[in-house]
Order: C-alpha cells, then structure tokens, then sequence
C-alpha cells in the first residue's frame, strides 16, 4: 500500500528544536530539510542527507560516511528509535522489526516511557552496501501518515551519512525545520549579504496540514516568518516585505540594490511586526507562464536573469510554474536513441536537429504547432547564421540548454516549486514513419497559414507506450520528474483524420502515469473545440489540470461546468505577442477569481500564462495575492497600498495618480482584447492607425485619464 513518511530526524549536531521533543527518550533537537531532484536522486535543499524511491522495504543505508569511527568499524549510537502513526501515537517495534545485512538483526529493542519503544545501537562495518531495514510488523496499520525519528545525545556523526530509499509511490515530507538554507541564501540574494540575519524563518507543518499558510510576527527582535511549506514561507516574505516594510520586489527591482536609496525602504532597515499575521491560501495551484513566454521574453536569459526570476516567483507564491529550458535536448537524445548498437528511430544526428526548432520558435515547437524552423546553421554558437528551417545544428546550445535547464530546475525544486515538464503528447517528425514504419496521423496540416506541423502518433498501435516510455526516459535524464506534466496535442487548430480523440488523451494519460505514477496531465484550454472536450472524461477524474487560460478575457467555466470531474485554474494572459504597452483587468480579475470559485469547487488555483513579461507588474502582484486575502478585497484599496509599496511611503499625488490607471487603462472587462493596449504612435504612420499590431488594440487617447495618469506619473521619474 502507499504510505506517507513525514520525516524528522533528530540529530544533536543540527542545533535546532525538535517538534517531537516531548514525546522522546532523551535529545531535543531536530534536523529536516526538503529534498531536489539532481543526477536521478532527491537531495535534501540543505545537502544534510540523500533518499531515492527504490524498490524494497523501508532501507537506510550507510554511505561515504564521516561518521566516528570503532573498532575499525563505522558506527551511530542512537539512544532510542521512535515510530509514530497518523494520530502521534507510537507503534510498537521489537527486533524482529530491524534487520540489516545478511538479514541479522542490528538492533535491540527496550521499553521505553510514556509508550515510546526504543533500540540500541547499530553498527556497520565499511561496505559501501551496509544498511538496516524497518519491517513494519503484521498486522500494524498506521493509517495514512506516520513519522519516525532518531533520537541523540552527544552524536557526533555527518547526516550526509545518511541513504534513504522509498518504495514507489511513497512520499518523504519535512514536518518542522528552522532556518531552512533555501529561503536564508533566498532573502541574501534579494536583500544583500546578513539581510536573512534580520529574520526567522520556521517550516512546520502542523501550523495547518491540509491548507498553505504563512503566520508573519516576531520573536527574539526578529522578524518571524512561519509556514507549512517552503512555498508558504517565501509568500510570507513577499507579503512581509509589500505590507509592512513598503518594499516591493518586482521586475523594476528585482533586489534591493536596484532601488533607488534615499526616500525608499530597504532591506538594511525593516520594521518589526507589532501583531501576528496568519494567511491561509485557497489555491492548491498556482500556475506561472506560458510556452510563449520563453520566446517572447526568455531566449536570451543566462542563469542570473533566471535565478533572479525564480527569487520572483518564490515571493509571489508561484508553486507550478511551466519549465521547458532543455527541451531540444531531450528530442535531440531522443530520436538518436540507440538500441543494440543501432540508431532505435533512424535518425542521424543531423536528422534529429533537424526536427528542433531554432531558440525563438521553440515555444510553438513544444505546443506542436511547427517543426525544425528558425534554427541555426551548423557553426559556433555565436558565429551561426539564422535560417528559415533546418534545425538547431549546433552542438554548444543543446550543452548551454542541458547545463541551465539543470540550474533552473535545481533551484526551483530547492525553494518547494514543483515545475512543470513537456511531457509526451505523441508529436513526432513529419517523416517519423518513413523512419521507423510506426502509424502517425496528420496533426491539421499547416498552423498559422503556412508552418508545417509534426505528425502525431496513432494512438491505437502498439509502440505508443514503447515510444512514450523512450521519450520520458529522456525528459528525465535532462530534467528529472515532477508532478505535474504539460502537453497539448490538439493546440489551435490541431486535429487528426482518424477521428481517435478520446483513445489519443487516453494513450498520453497512461504514458505519463507509466512514467510518473500519481503525476497530473496539465493541460491549456485555448481555442477548444468539441473533440478536445473529450480529454475531460477520458482522463481520470482529478488527474487532468485544466488551464482556463484566458480567465480574465474570455472565461470558459460555464460552458464546461467548471472542468468537472477535473481540476481547474482560473489564469489571466496579461499580454499577447510581446507588446508593449500598459493594461490591466484589475477589477475584473479580482470579481471573477471568487465568483468562479463559489460557482465550480473545481476550481482549485489560480495562475498566469503571459506570452511576454517585464511590464505592468501590478497585474501580477494583485493575482498572486488573491488566494491569500481570504475574501474579495476592496481593489481600490488594495492599489493605495501598492503604490505605498513601490515607492517605498505613501505618497498622496503618486496614489491619485495609481487611482486613475485603476479607473482608466487597468479597468478593462472580460471582453476578449488581446492586450497589452498599445499608443497609437506604435502603429505605422497612418491617419486611422488602430491596431498597431495584430491582434491589438490601439490606446484611444480622448478620455483623458490616461493621459492625466502619465502627467501625474512623471513625478515616479523624479520622486
């Protein structure tokens, strides 16, 4: 069966205070941290100790110890071993219940008080393979969490020690941790070295286990940021840092070294809670990005633009967002997989570069909608040309993609952002039966009037699971495994001859549980006809993420029922094609996000899936704040304070002026404009200039409050 281990593992060398410290034999102190995927294993954020899901019982196994050393022998004494079920209380282990290697027991059992069963020492010798196993006696139920601990006195012993293995489907959670290394190195990123000394942090889960919350206060002349997860403690932090210090960190300013000084807060000056605060979210979901994103805005970044957007989302709460860096990667391993000595697909190196989109397009490649265009010829990666086809032929961006993809990715699963990979939606090369003979079916011609779209594989032949299994295979190698999986078969327009809808989301569902098992199917709900409404009742219920993606401009719950029996996201787009200009739906957001989510219990996140970033930050200040309030609030007032935020104090003629973009440019309705609205000096010399751009709208100057804002908001240039 599937169990739940909530870990705490009391170490005397962490210096921290246990949760569990009254119900223990001796030691008081308490060692946890989260765990990151990296090179295939989950490594604890803080390095302290290693676990991986294996097949097998409940094993720890000692390796590259710096544990003392006895008798030429490694050894850990522990005065007491401690199991407690989902109630708390403790589940009796005798020794038969410890075994290691060659199955010999190395543990003995005593009685301990107050109901608490303990064990003596274990000792090893210094094969790299020794290990102890925890058999769980027949018959013992603990229902659906339990938690177990080690308990010290004087240890002197390194945890990285420490190999943990877990069966599949079995999850390892952090109960209690103070300090946790991520948030600390977090908050000197963004603030300056010592800033994190200024603070507190606490991670405990038993502050609420079933909903997200932060508790903002003081203690010891710190501040004292609490939360359940990792993610609800860097939101405390961001909410901190907006409502009491006046500081706002957005991509303005994205560290306090960018401000301006003088007039405006900083992070070496911050004021201490007089009250305690405690915030509960309502969104289990809080989605980030879209694949146009990473064209549009993110081509170019290195790893310190990206580290410093990471540091954003972890402030505004983001635990989901999109992650598609290192994607040309995995199809370039993919399709020249090799088998017994032989290319598995037939693709050549080149062939398979081929296939990849070039740095700008790869977005529309990940949604299916064109293969192989804008890629580079083959050359240096700064001496190569640009072409119309052809693939990304050099081999220094698939290393550059890889090694950041690694970056990213690493720093998310650190600060409890869970991404959310490409996964397998059966797109393939156009010529990938020629290859291999394996049936794929047209995927609605042309997209956008004249890009090629790749094919998709039959749903129904019998290599599809074979196929998935390979490219997951891959995707992992580069990225890892997540939770959550992005794929859009049908994306604008995409369609198949053969009419097999229901048995493609079918087919794509079970590759990805077969890869991940208990992983959710996230997928975007854009231009949506009747086939693709199938994928509602083809997945299993709960296991499809459904991104209502235009929620703030074009909302479609009702005309689905909410997405039931599957989960829903109400996102906003708060800007199409990289325009620039100033829009917002503020009012309108906040209205719909609680009226939808009173109509349809579905409706389990919020989110937001801009195809470009880097302007009207406000839009998502505001949106990743919702879920946190509680209850619908004045927006009005919610836009004074703000602006109080941005500039670091009130200020009664830059507020005027934030109330006249509320009322004017940020006030638009669900009226489906593809914005940003754009100034008509945009648009190419005309009389009747309107759009500017495709899609657009043109910014109708006559109503004055703009124009009013703007001359109010030359003082932002000068404050």
């Amino acid at each position: 069966m599937k169990r739940t281990f909530l870990l705490t593992l009391l170490l005397g060398l962490c210096g921290i205070t246990s949760v569990w410290a009254e119900k223990t034999v001796g030691g008081d102190f308490v060692c946890t941290t989260e765990a990151v995927l990296q090179d295939g294993k989950y490594h604890f954020a803080s390095d302290k100790f290693v676990y991986e899901e294996a097949f097998g019982k409940l094993r720890f196994t000692l390796t590259e110890s710096r544990a003392f050393y006895q008798n030429g022998m490694k050894r850990m004494s522990f005065d007491s071993f401690v199991l407690y079920d989902g109630s708390g209380e403790a589940v009796k282990l005798s020794a038969d219940d410890f075994t290691g290697n060659n199955n010999k027991p190395y543990a003995y059992m005593l009685d301990g008080v107050n109901g608490t069963y303990c064990c003596g020492t274990w000792g090893f010798s210094s094969a790299a393979d020794d290990y102890f196993e925890i058999i769980l006696p027949d018959g013992v139920e603990l229902g659906g969490a339990f938690s177990f601990s080690f308990v010290t006195e004087n240890a002197t012993m390194d945890a990285k020690a420490f190999h943990i293995e877990l069966l599949p489907g079995d999850k390892l959670e952090v109960v209690y941790m103070e300090n946790p290394q991520a948030v600390v190195d977090l908050v000197n990123r963004i603030g300056g070295k010592g800033t994190s000394k200024k603070f507190k942090f606490v991670l405990d889960s038993s502050i609420n286990p079933r909903q997200e919350t932060f508790v903002i206060g003081t203690e010891d002349k710190k501040i004292l940021i609490k939360g359940s997860t990792l993610s609800a403690i860097t939101t405390g932090i961001g909410w901190y840092l907006n409502h009491y210090a006046n500081i706002n960190i957005s991509w303005n300013s994205l560290n306090e070294k960018t401000s301006k000084g003088g007039a405006y807060a900083t992070l070496s000056s911050l004021p201490l809670p007089e009250i305690e605060e405690t915030r509960t979210c309502d969104a289990k979901y809080r989605y980030y990005l879209n694949y146009c994103t990473f064209g549009y805005s993110m081509t170019s970044w290195t790893w310190n633009r990206w580290q410093q957007e990471i540091d954003w989302m972890a402030l505004h709460g983001i635990n989901m967002p999109l992650q598609i860096v290192g994607l040309e990667e995995v199809w370039r391993m993919f399709l020249t997989l090799e088998e017994n000595g032989m290319r598995k697909y037939n693709y050549s190196d080149e062939e398979a570069k081929a296939f990849v989109a070039g740095p700008a397009f790869t977005a529309w490649w990940g949604m299916n909608n064109l293969e192989g265009w804008g890629g580079t010829a083959a050359g240096s990666l700064n001496g190569g040309t640009w072409s119309g086809a052809g693939g990304v032929q050099d081999d220094a961006w698939y290393v550059r993609q890889k090694n950041l993809a690694a970056q990213i990715l690493s720093r998310q699963r650190e600060l409890g952002i869970e991404p959310v990979l490409p996964g397998f939606s059966g797109m393939v090369p156009t010529n990938f039966t020629t290859k291999t003979g394996v049936a794929t079916d047209v995927n609605g011609g042309k997209w956008a009037g004249g890009f090629q779209r790749p094919r998709i594989i039959d749903p129904t032949v019998a290599r599809f699971a074979e196929i998935a299994a390979d490219y997951y295979a891959c995707l992992t190698a580069v990225m890892g495994k997540s939770k959550y999986y992005s794929m859009d078969p049908f994306h604008e327009g995409g369609s198949i001859s053969s009419g097999k809808y229901a048995e493609a989301y079918k087919a794509i569902y079970d590759a990805m549980e077969a890869a991940e098992q208990g992983s959710q199917w996230v997928i975007q709900q854009w231009q949506w006809d009747g086939n693709q409404k199938l994928s509602l009742n083809a997945v299993p219920a709960g296991r499809l993420i459904v991104l209502d993606l235009f929620s703030d401009g074009k909302p479609a719950f009702d005309g689905y029922n909410g997405y039931a029996p599957q989960d829903a996201v109400f996102c906003a787009i708060p800007n199409f094609g990289g325009r620039s200009g100033l829009m917002g739906r503020l009012n309108n957001v906040t209205d719909n996000y609680f009226a939808y989510k009173a109509k349809y219990a579905s409706i389990k996140g919020i989110g937001t899936a801009p195809e470009a970033i880097e302007q009207t930050p406000v839009t998502y200040d505001l949106i990743y704040q919702l879920p946190w309030m509680g209850e619908k609030p004045d927006v009005k007032v919610w836009v004074s304070k703000y602006a109080a935020a941005r500039y670091g104090k009130d200020n009664a003629v830059v507020k005027e002026a934030w109330e006249l973009l509320r009322q004017g440019v940020l006030n638009y309705g669900a009226d489906a404009i593809q914005g940003p609205v754009e100034d008509v000096w945009a648009a190419r010399p005309n009389l009747n200039a309107n759009p500017a751009s495709a899609w657009g709208k043109t910014l109708n100057h006559a109503g004055g409050t703009y124009t009013k804002a703007r001359r109010q908001m030359l003082i932002d240039a000068v404050y």
